[in-house]
């Protein structure tokens, strides 16, 4: 099992406020990037340590800290830099909620607030009886 030292947790949340720590039990490590998605079972995150290019480490975390800090952080990441953001949809990983446990999520970035159920309006017209 790998463990996350307090100090490097507490270095990440200063650093890069943007950014969310989870452990996932099947595979016993930790991931660290920006959550891309939240459904009912599922958690996608664009990982962090995917990406393998140096320079294109530098350009997700600026991206990152550029989002965190002129967005409202209400619309997603991948939304609100939706042409320069797409270098990274190879980075996205699947987690099932259910053995995805966060350590840190950023503040005002509720994972409620990405799933919400869509409701359904159904209009219906009676026709007069003849």
């Amino acid at each position: 099992m790998q463990y996350l030292e307090k100090e490097e947790l507490k270095n990440i949340k200063e650093k890069f406020p943007f950014l969310t720590i989870g452990y996932y039990n099947i595979t016993n490590s930790f991931y660290v990037g920006i959550i891309h998605g939240y459904q009912k079972d599922f958690l996608n995150l664009y990982d962090y340590n995917s990406i393998k290019n140096k320079n294109l480490k530098k350009i997700f975390l600026l991206l990152g800290d550029k989002w965190w800090w002129e967005s409202n952080r209400k619309i997603p990441i991948n939304i609100y830099f939706y042409k320069e953001f797409q270098i990274f949809n190879n980075c996205i990983k699947k987690f099932q909620k259910k053995n995805f446990s966060i350590y840190y999520t950023p503040p005002n970035v509720k994972l409620e607030n990405f799933y919400q159920k869509k409701k359904k309006n159904i209009k219906v017209n009676y026709l007069p009886s003849t």
